[in-house]
């Protein structure tokens, strides 16, 4: 199924419960969003699990730097998280039991060098987002309604 027909079969069958409910839903989402592209745009290192979630992070307008877990030796993050001593990192992992040790991992190394971690907003993103979304890559779903708030309530510089 498409994530196009997917994201209107669920409004159609009222999975989301009320249209007045997913609507905030969605303004919630993209407020959050918007927040990542805006630490992303001041510098803040961004951390995923892999590819299609970097893939759907710059389809919502993520410039910044963001690192692929999957794609990154262990050797190679602390490395990495060690040369970014004291800024500030997202990392958006699935909210699976994978997701969660990889967070857990990732979050003791960033301490350990002093790196500020936005635990909130990965918290955030799902909260508002489930039970439709529970990995990165399923905000694909709602990626056109979420731009669509992007463009028309937030600058894009």
């Amino acid at each position: 199924m498409s994530d196009k027909l997917e994201a209107e079969t669920m409004r159609r069958t009222g999975r989301w419960g009320s249209r007045r409910r997913r609507e905030a839903q969605i303004d919630e989402a993209a407020e959050i969003i918007g927040r990542l592209r805006r630490l992303s745009r001041e510098g803040a290192l961004i951390i995923v699990e892999g590819e299609r979630d970097e893939e759907i992070l710059r389809d919502l307008g993520v410039e910044g730097e963001i690192l692929r877990y999957s794609e990154m030796g262990r050797m190679r993050i602390i490395k990495t998280l060690e040369e970014r001593s004291g800024e500030r990192v997202v990392i958006l992992t699935d909210f699976d039991e994978e997701g969660e040790e990889i967070l857990g991992r990732l979050e003791a190394i960033a301490l350990h060098y002093g790196l500020k971690i936005d635990k909130q907003l990965r918290k955030r993103l799902f909260e508002t987002l489930h039970p439709h979304a529970t990995c990165v890559e399923e905000i694909r779903k709602f990626r056109e309604e979420i731009n669509r708030r992007h463009l028309t309530s937030l600058p894009l510089g």
